[in-house]
């Protein structure tokens, strides 16, 4: 299992990360959602570029590997999300 947090790495270079995970052996991936980055103020959204969670997904798909551990947050994640009510 590899972890690839997919917001910390420019789009144009996960092909190469994921290609490079699967030739040393390995078949998961393991990333979280970063909503604190696709939704930076509530009722914004940003999903574009390296923040393109389903691109980086498909790319897993299309080597032949699986994702887990997708959270809904990530270690120091929005706190905004908390206080809705």
């Amino acid at each position: 299992m590899s972890l690839l947090h997919y917001p910390r790495s420019p789009f144009h270079e996960w092909p190469d990360l994921i290609a490079r995970a699967k030739e040393g052996g390995l078949n998961v991936i393991e990333s979280y959602v970063f909503w604190n980055v696709h939704e930076p103020e509530i009722g914004m959204y940003n999903f574009e570029g390296r923040y393109d969670m389903v691109k980086f997904f498909k790319l897993i798909q299309e080597h032949e590997m699986f994702s887990m551990r997708i959270a809904s947050l990530a270690p120091g994640g929005p706190q905004h999300h908390l206080s809705r009510g």
